[in-house]
């Protein structure tokens, strides 16, 4: 009985993925672009939003009308049409120019969706990391979050390094949890982070703290970065304040690592207190 009941569990399991598998988005065609074409332009919301999303999934093919509707004087649909070309991202090179141009778009929402596009040409769009960090000064704050979000992850100038060290000065916690991860991310100028870094560990919220743990660990030497991070787990607080964090990539592990090699660190008190 109860293997039968097992089996029927199984059975159960399999058709609930086979009928969510049939709920995906359909799978669009170069023959599909007149129809989106005409859904991002006379749709609703939900059906532009589709539209938009359809057509960047068939590619560069469907660059010229999303590149169209990117000009359109309906800012509703330069936001859609911008939306799909960021899901073409690095095999839409072309386009950087009117990207560029979008991120002084009098509409927000454009201003917005260029920055991803840009963002979703990684390396590609080196070239527009200047015209990206001027548009973080726009006068909206969300502006100054996606641009650290997605310089992030594509460049490790020292022009963006300086950018996202001035991002974890900002007073919105979510602006500076973003530049610390992105600060985690690349192997940069030590000397010119860890004492942002150190700040963080011991003074932000945990989740920045853990973050910033994890920035100095990878940038910092020996001597560098175990003093530090035995000073914020010194008083326990850390650790506590942490527990409901989700600490990822055996993060435990690597403390007990840094807990070993502070009882053999050459300065007394990071022993002592190891």
């Amino acid at each position: 009985m109860h293997g039968s009941t097992l089996r029927l569990i199984v059975i159960l399991l399999v058709i609930s993925l086979l009928v969510s598998a049939c709920k995906k988005e359909p799978r669009y065609h170069v023959s599909d672009i007149p129809k989106l074409k005409l859904m991002l332009y006379e749709g609703d919301e939900i059906k532009r939003a589709k539209a938009s999303a359809g057509l960047g999934s068939i590619g560069p093919e469907a660059l010229a009308v999303l590149t169209e509707a990117a000009k359109d004087d309906d800012a509703k649909i330069r936001e859609w049409g911008i939306y799909g070309i960021s899901k073409i991202g690095s095999l839409a090179p072309e386009v950087k120019p009117l990207l560029i141009e979008a991120l002084n778009d009098e509409a927000m929402p454009v201003r917005y969706e260029a920055v991803r596009a840009l963002g979703s040409m990684g390396a590609g769009a080196q070239d527009a990391l200047p015209a990206m960090i001027k548009a973080a000064n726009d006068e909206d704050w969300r502006m100054q979050y996606i641009v650290t979000h997605q310089l992030g992850w594509i460049c490790s100038t020292e022009e963006c390094i300086d950018f996202l060290l001035e991002g974890m000065e900002s007073e919105r916690y979510i602006i500076r949890e973003q530049a610390v991860r992105a600060l985690a991310y690349w192997d940069i100028d030590a000397g010119k982070a860890l004492p942002v870094l150190y700040k963080a560990a011991v003074y932000e919220e945990p989740g920045i703290q853990y973050t910033a743990v994890k920035a100095i660990r990878r940038i910092g030497t020996d001597d560098e970065y175990i003093p530090a991070i035995i000073d914020v787990l010194h008083d326990g607080e850390f650790l506590a304040d942490n527990q409901d964090v989700d600490l990822q990539d055996n993060f435990f592990y690597d403390l007990m690592s840094t807990l070993k090699m502070g009882l053999v660190n050459e300065d007394s008190e990071t022993r002592a207190k190891t």
